[in-house]
């Protein structure tokens, strides 16, 4: 198994992007969502950024929402259509790949052209990093973007935006706003989908696969990555996510993470 620590943290860091995670697991209004961002910038020490929500269809996002912290409102226009498209080359890398984005204009970057670049130089972004989560029905999906991040983007950035992403996913999704827009336009899932297997060994222990499995759900991976990573099938991955949600008395994914790093039973390294 490769190891996890893309970038490792000082503890500092390690304990600031916890209490985050923890503003994250209780917040439930754009009020608690605002004052996570703020402790955000404080972390990753970016000037300007920007999140929304959207309905995913294959490779394009719809926004239906957005929040808008420094950038400048011409290029909010620019890289959404008057559809609700985004249309930003950043993002439709990432809805391809769903990995972790980054771009400096003062490097070159072969997965982007001169004329892509200048796209954001034109609007004074000198560095700019980007990840999102899709949800679980694949259906809705939230979008992150950091940008101008002071003495530019480092590993240290990278992996902990791909460690706070999902849980901003998540208290952002628990805003009665976005809650009340998702509601109405993402189909409901079919229940069964969404009920938890119950597991025959009741012993509220995770077993060691279990948390391997929940190691890789800490860094944002989905079942199926999981599923080809660890070589197992993505029903056994699910039913093993199932029961470590179940095992930990969470709610989600995210909430089980949570609840793991508070037990000390994965460490952010």
């Amino acid at each position: 198994m490769r190891q996890l620590n893309s970038g490792h943290l000082s503890k500092p860091y390690k304990h600031k992007a916890i209490e985050i995670i923890e503003l994250c697991l209780c917040a439930d209004s754009m009020i608690e969502f605002e004052n996570i961002l703020y402790h955000t910038k404080n972390l990753i020490e970016y000037d300007m950024m920007a999140c929304g929500i959207g309905i995913r269809d294959d490779y394009s996002m719809k926004v239906i929402s957005y929040l808008n912290n420094g950038l400048p409102s011409e290029f909010m226009s620019t890289i959404v259509d008057n559809d609700g498209q985004v249309i930003s080359p950043m993002s439709l890398r990432w809805l391809k790949t769903q990995t972790p984005q980054v771009l400096d204009i003062q490097h070159s970057n072969p997965k982007f052209t001169t004329e892509q670049m200048a796209f954001y130089q034109n609007f004074n972004i000198q560095n700019v990093m980007s990840h999102g989560v899709l949800d679980c029905g694949k259906h809705c999906t939230s979008y992150f973007g950091f940008a101008n991040i002071a003495h530019g983007i480092k590993h240290h950035h990278i992996h902990l935006m791909s460690i706070l992403v999902p849980h901003l996913h998540s208290a952002y999704t628990k805003t009665p706003a976005i809650k009340q827009k998702l509601s109405t336009l993402i189909p409901k899932l079919d229940t069964k989908q969404l009920k938890i297997t119950q597991s025959k060994n009741q012993d509220s222990t995770l077993s060691q696969r279990e948390i391997e499995v929940l190691q890789w759900v800490f860094i944002g991976k989905t079942n199926q990555e999981i599923s080809d990573t660890l070589c197992l099938s993505p029903s056994t991955v699910k039913c093993h996510v199932q029961n470590i949600i179940q095992k930990l008395k969470a709610n989600n994914r995210q909430h089980a993470v949570a609840k793991a790093l508070q037990q000390g039973l994965i460490k952010i390294d």
